[in-house]
């Protein structure tokens, strides 16, 4: 509607720049006529023309001489206004393709966005479909494992006891690993649309994260929340996953400060801590950290991919600060 509506009113501008054009061609045509016929009269002064040329015919070449000269001044006025008028009309159609330029950039970044937006809805579905079928194939492995156990717990007959514990050592060791596949399938995708709000998924997740370690989440929101698309969701959910995880590993402190901003625009994620820091650009070169560092090259490559920025602020012993950008998606 404002592309129809920018062209409709600079083609009306273009109209009546045709006009202007049109009004200054036949202007400055009779400018020419006025200044042809000024000459031809004036050739009529000549002491010696004037000798032969009744007085009253040289009179009134005098007076149409003024007339002309005065319709001549009366024309360049007009002249002047005109190319004044044009020059508006130029300006006008500058304006107006200018606006229609940057429209149809922001037009192309926001269906560029959107397309890109798309692939990571199609590929979320895909995630969550995996973890899916993943996690139904571990409970269905697991429930049978679980039930060879128990059996073997009661037709034991020989050194009963002994095997007891190394029966209830694999069904510990069993119980973490079905644990440890929990947790991986929900960092394999974190969330769903599945009508739960966003800040609710976002308390679920802090407090999953703090449930078996030793540090703490100080979580806090600012700004007028409003509904967010499921791929930034999701972005968001693994970002404070991914950052969390970093921070408890490598920082060496006990708590990690999360922070969310609702902008008009978008939506501001940080996540700091007062550990112990790192050399950013050594960190980026170095393969010593190559898991942590492919986690943080995902997150990055996914909030580019959101038209959004990831920046990260660390240096030795002054803690880590890292700030996650996405633009807010219509």
């Amino acid at each position: 509607m404002v592309k129809e509506y920018l062209e409709k009113t600079k083609q009306e501008f273009v109209e009546q720049k045709l006009m202007i054009q049109k009004d200054i061609v036949a202007c400055q045509n009779r400018m020419k006529e006025n200044a042809k016929f000024i000459e031809i009269l004036e050739d009529t002064n000549d002491p010696n023309y004037d000798a032969f040329t009744p007085r009253e015919t040289n009179s009134f070449n005098r007076k149409k001489i003024v007339e002309l000269q005065d319709s001549q001044k009366m024309e360049i006025e007009n002249l002047s206004s005109l190319q004044g008028e044009l020059q508006i009309v130029d300006n006008k159609i500058d304006e107006i393709s200018n606006v229609m330029k940057e429209y149809m950039i922001d037009a192309t970044r926001q269906n560029s966005i959107d397309y890109r937006v798309n692939q990571l809805r199609t590929e979320d579905r895909r995630m969550h479909r995996f973890s899916q079928k993943l996690m139904n194939q571990f409970e269905s492995t697991a429930e049978q494992v679980t039930c060879h156990i128990d059996l073997c717990n009661k037709l034991i007959d020989v050194d009963p006891e002994r095997t007891r514990m190394e029966l209830s050592e694999i069904r510990k060791q069993f119980d973490l690993q079905h644990k440890w596949m929990k947790n991986y399938t929900y960092e394999l995708y974190p969330a769903f649309d599945d009508g739960i709000p966003f800040d609710q998924k976002l308390q679920q997740l802090i407090r999953l994260l703090q449930k078996n370690d030793t540090y703490t989440i100080d979580y806090h929101t600012s700004g007028i929340s409003y509904r967010l698309d499921n791929v930034i969701q999701n972005t968001l959910l693994y970002a404070i996953i991914e950052l969390s995880k970093n921070g408890m590993e490598h920082s060496e402190t006990d708590k990690v400060m999360i922070g969310l901003t609702y902008e008009s625009d978008g939506i501001l994620l940080t996540v700091s801590d007062s550990g112990q820091g790192f050399d950013y650009d050594f960190f980026t070169q170095s393969v010593e950290y190559g898991v942590t560092k492919l986690g943080l090259y995902v997150l990055d490559n996914r909030v580019e991919r959101l038209a959004g920025k990831m920046e990260v602020e660390s240096a030795l012993q002054k803690g880590c600060s890292i700030k996650i950008y996405i633009p807010r998606v219509s």
